[in-house]
């Protein structure tokens, strides 16, 4: 299920389909899943990170 205008930070990640012949081909190998988990982990680093430098220049006005 996915909820429109949630109260908390959400994302829907959508990476390949295994509709697809070559990305299902790809979903099998761990190097793909590990490039795939790594750029989801870093995505989410990058908005706490973001976040935290909002709250930070928020708090100094």
């Amino acid at each position: 299920m996915v909820l429109k205008s949630p109260s908390i930070p959400s994302v829907l990640v959508e990476t390949s389909f295994i509709t697809n012949p070559n990305e299902e081909k790809l979903l099998g190998t761990t190097a793909f899943r590990q490039k795939i988990a790594t750029a989801i982990a870093n995505g989410i680093i990058s908005y706490f990170h973001w976040f935290d430098n909002q709250k930070a220049h928020s708090k100094r006005r």
